[in-house]
């Protein structure tokens, strides 16, 4: 997933880098609207959990997600990410 990143994601998001566990979470520039982004993707069979849900305050962590990158093979994740990508940049260009 983290090749993946870095190869499509647009320049200005940013990730944790983990070195173990199930999931990667990503931040996006201020004006990014995950939630946006999340419905988009899902149309496009592609789902991640919006990090403002993981907030206790209302309108924070509205650019951040969090992706899951277990159970899958290194393909669907190249895929997904690319996926995403598109979305986001289709939503912020």
């Amino acid at each position: 997933m983290l090749a993946a990143l870095e190869k499509y994601f647009p320049d200005n998001f940013k990730w944790s880098r983990p070195e173990g566990g199930m999931f990667l979470w990503a931040e996006g520039p201020k004006n990014c609207d995950m939630e946006t982004i999340y419905q988009k993707s899902v149309q496009r069979q592609v789902a991640f959990v919006p990090g403002k849900y993981f907030y206790a305050t209302a309108g924070a962590g509205i650019e951040t997600m969090r992706l899951n990158y277990t159970m899958t093979d290194e393909e669907t994740i190249d895929l997904a990410v690319k996926t995403l990508s598109e979305v986001i940049e289709g939503e912020y260009k």
